[in-house]
């Protein structure tokens, strides 16, 4: 689903990123925690945050890498 649709907005923006399953690795689930949980996917750049998929939350974060717009 939402993490699924996070990976084809990546992949079709020419956005590089990190995954941490946080079904399968000790990290992921850390990392889950540590940043409150609250939504999957967490994306995180830099400072900010956007949980679930939210395109246009994450247009907004990404324009500057976005090579698509």
């Amino acid at each position: 689903g939402y993490c699924n649709a996070t990976r084809d907005f990546f992949k079709d923006n020419g956005i590089r990123y990190t995954e941490h399953n946080v079904e399968n690795t000790a990290e992921g689930i850390d990392g889950y925690k540590n940043l409150g949980g609250g939504g999957i996917p967490i994306i995180v750049v830099g400072e900010e945050t956007v949980r679930g998929f939210n395109e246009s939350g994450l247009r907004k974060m990404l324009k500057p890498w976005i090579k698509n717009t």
